[in-house]
C-alpha cells in the first residue's frame, strides 16, 4: 500500500479501517491494520490480529503471540542460536545488512545481487500477506527502514521472532539478519506450539536455483565464521565406494547439517598437510553443528566400526579444522585440486558444478537435508508385507524410511551395485536378490551404463532434452525377465505387496510384462516420466492408460523434480489397485 510505503501511518490506518468495513472476510487488511495498532494500542492490536488468524491468516498467529504480557511468553536468546545451519538465506541477508552499514565494502555488489535473486526465487518480489512488499525494491527499502529503526530504537518485543521447539526460526529472518548485522547479543523470540515447524533454506534449495559453487561458498563461510565453537568438519574417506546413505542418514538424525561435498584431488594436499593427513582417494567433506564435542567424535568411531575396511571417518573441529574450512569453502583451491576435471561449463547446472568432482558417490541424493525426509506420504497406506524393489541402485532409503516390511525382493541387473544390495538385504527378516532386469519379454539385452551417474543407468537412450553432452556410458550385457517369470521364484511373498519400479524411462514395458502378477499387487510406486527423458519410452498418457485397464489408480504423489529451468521431469507417484482395495 503507497500510504506505508511513504510512511504516512495514520492516513493508512484510516484507509485499512474503511478497507475492513468494506471487504470484512479479507484476512489481510486485519493483518495490516493489527500491524498498525500494535505500535500504539496492544489491546485492540489483539483483536484485530484474533480476527485476521480466524480469516486464515499465518503471520496473524506468530504477531499477535509477541504481543502476550504473560510471564515467560517473550524469551530472548543469541542471534547466533537461532540462526541454525538450514537457514542460509539468512547468510544472504546479513551480507546485504552489512553492505548497507558500509557501502564501501568489497562485496557490496555481490550483496545487492544475491540479496536480489534470493527474494525473486522466494518470492518474486511479493511478499505474501505484506502489502508494503510487492516489489524487489520494497523489499530494500523495507530492510533499510528495519535495519535504521533497529539501530536507533533497539530490538522491541512486539516485533519478536517466532521459532519452533527446535529453535529455528518460522519468520522474521530479516529480523535475524538486522540483529546479527547489529551485533547483539540478544534477541526477543516467541516460542510456537509443537506442531509447527520450520522450512529449510540451506544449501539444497541454493543448489535447486542455480546459485553458485562460489556463492555457495561465500553464504557457508558467513555461517561458519559466526558458530566458530559450533562448526565441526566431518572427512570420510571411501576409496572409490561411495558413502553409504545409511551413513548419510545417521549422520542427518545425529547433526544439523550445514553442507557437504565429493572430491577426488588428483594432486597432494600439501597446504592441509600440517594439520591432519591429507585424505587420499575419493573422500567427502560434510560441515555440521556440532553440537557437543564428546558425541561429535563419537559418532566418528562409531561409523569407522561400522563400516570398517569401507570407510574412514575423522572428526574435526576448533582450529584444527580451521584451515581445512577455509580451503574447502575456497573454490579455486578446490579447482586446483582437481586439474584433470574438465572445466566447467558454462551452462552447467549448479548442482552439477557442485557435484563435478565426485565420481563415485553420486548416487548419495545431494538434496537430503536433516529433520527432512521425503516421501511421507506414504505412511498413508496400510502395513506392508513385502516389498518387490526393481532398479534398486544404491538403495530406496525413501522408501524404507517409511515402510518396514517382513519380505523385501531386490531385482536389479547391473552387477556393480551387487555388494551394496547384499549390505541392504542385512536390513531385512526375509530378503532375496535377482541380478537381472525386467522387461515385457525374457530376453538377452544391453544397458546403457552411466559411468559417471550410475543411478541414471537405462535400458533406453537418453532423450537430446536431457543429454548434457558430458555422460559417460557404457554398454553392458544384461539378462532381462518378465516379471511374471520370476514370481513364482518369490519366497515368503504374502500380501500387501507393493512393487516399487524406477527403471529410468522404461517402468511401461516392465509393466507389460507383469499382466498375471499385478493381479496379486496392492500398490505400485513408480518413478514416472512426465517430458520426454528418454528415446522410444512411454507418455503419461499412455502408461496411465495401461494402469486403468489393469484396475490401478492413482492414490498419491510422493514427490516432483523440477529442473533449473523450471520444467518438471519426473514424478514418484503411487497407485493402488482398485480391486484389492
Amino acid at each position: 500500500m503507497l500510504l506505508l510505503k511513504q510512511g504516512k501511518e495514520k492516513e493508512a490506518e484510516a484507509y485499512l479501517h474503511q478497507a475492513v468495513r468494506l471487504q470484512p472476510s479479507n484476512a489481510q487488511w486485519h493483518l495490516e491494520l493489527a500491524r498498525l495498532q500494535r505500535l500504539h494500542d496492544r489491546e485492540r492490536a489483539k483483536k484485530t490480529y484474533g480476527i485476521a488468524q480466524s480469516l486464515g491468516s499465518i503471520n496473524a498467529e506468530f504477531e499477535v503471540r509477541a504481543l502476550s504480557e504473560a510471564p515467560g511468553a517473550i524469551e530472548y536468546l543469541d542471534p547466533n542460536e537461532i540462526w541454525q545451519t538450514d537457514r542460509l538465506d539468512v547468510a544472504v541477508k546479513l551480507l546485504f545488512a552489512r553492505s548497507l552499514l558500509n557501502p564501501a565494502a568489497t562485496k557490496a555488489d555481490i550483496a545487492h545481487a544475491l540479496y536480489r535473486r534470493h527474494i525473486l526465487h522466494r518470492t518474486n518480489g511479493v511478499e505474501p500477506e505484506s502489502s508494503s512488499k510487492t516489489s524487489q525494491e520494497d523489499y530494500e527499502l523495507c530492510f533499510q527502514g528495519l535495519l535504521a529503526s533497529i539501530q536507533k530504537n533497539g530490538f522491541p518485543d512486539k516485533f519478536a521472532i517466532p521459532i519452533d521447539c527446535n529453535n529455528r526460526i518460522l519468520n522474521g529472518a530479516h529480523r535475524l539478519a538486522a540483529a546479527l548485522a547489529l551485533q547483539l547479543d540478544r534477541v526477543p523470540v516467541v516460542r510456537m506450539p509443537p506442531t509447527w515447524h520450520a522450512l529449510d533454506w540451506g544449501m539444497a534449495w541454493f543448489l535447486r536455483h542455480d546459485f553458485s559453487p562460489e556463492e555457495i561458498n561465500l553464504l557457508l563461510g558467513l555461517w561458519a565464521d559466526a558458530h566458530p565453537d559450533q562448526i565441526g568438519l566431518f572427512v570420510i574417506e571411501h576409496w572409490g565406494s561411495g558413502v553409504p546413505e545409511d551413513c548419510m542418514h545417521e549422520l542427518h538424525r545425529e547433526f544439523p547439517l550445514l553442507a557437504w561435498r565429493d572430491l577426488h584431488p588428483t594432486v597432494a594436499l600439501t597446504s592441509l598437510s600440517h594439520q591432519e593427513t591429507p585424505p587420499r582417494g575419493p573422500w567427502r567433506y560434510v560441515l555440521v553443528n556440532k553440537r557437543e564435542e564428546a558425541t561429535f567424535r563419537t559418532f566418528a568411531t562409531s561409523q569407522n566400526e561400522k563400516y570398517a575396511h569401507r570407510l574412514h571417518c575423522r572428526a574435526l573441529s576448533g582450529d584444527a579444522s580451521l584451515t581445512w574450512i577455509t580451503q574447502l569453502l575456497d573454490e579455486p583451491t578446490v579447482a586446483s585440486w582437481h586439474p584433470e576435471s574438465p572445466s566447467r561449463a558454462s551452462n552447467a547446472s549448479s548442482i552439477a558444478s557442485w557435484m563435478r568432482y565426485g565420481e563415485q558417490a553420486k548416487a548419495t541424493a545431494p538434496l537430503t537435508q536433516p529433520n527432512f525426509l521425503k516421501w511421507r506420504n506414504l505412511q498413508l497406506l496400510e502395513d506392508i508385507h513385502t516389498v518387490i524393489d526393481v532398479g534398486v541402485a544404491n538403495g530406496t532409503p525413501d522408501l524404507f524410511n517409511h515402510i518396514k516390511p517382513k519380505h523385501v525382493i531386490f531385482i536389479e541387473p547391473v552387477p556393480l551395485f551387487k555388494e551394496r544390495i547384499q549390505a541392504l538385504q542385512m536390513q531385512f527378516p526375509s530378503s532375496q536378490y535377482f541380478p537381472v532386469g525386467l522387461s515385457s519379454q525374457d530376453q538377452e539385452s544391453t544397458i546403457n551404463y552411466r559411468k559417471d551417474w550410475p543411478i541414471l543407468t537405462s535400458l533406453l537412450k537418453s532423450s537430446p532434452l536431457r543429454d548434457t553432452g558430458s555422460e559417460e556410458i557404457e554398454q553392458m550385457p544384461v539378462s532381462l525377465r518378465k516379471l511374471d517369470t520370476l514370481f513364482p521364484e518369490f519366497q515368503n511373498i504374502d500380501g500387501p505387496i507393493l512393487l516399487k519400479i524406477d527403471t529410468e524411462g522404461y517402468e511401461l514395458e516392465v509393466l507389460k510384462g507383469a499382466v498375471a502378477s499385478l493381479s496379486k499387487i496392492k500398490y505400485l510406486v513408480l518413478e514416472v516420466s512426465v517430458i520426454e527423458r528418454f528415446e522410444e519410452s512411454y507418455t503419461c498418457r499412455e502408461l496411465f492408460a495401461f494402469l486403468q485397464e489393469h484396475n490401478f489408480i492413482l492414490q498419491t504423489c510422493l514427490s516432483a523434480s523440477v529442473d533449473a529451468e523450471g520444467f518438471c521431469r519426473v514424478i514418484d507417484a503411487v497407485f493402488c489397485n482398485t480391486s484389492l482395495s
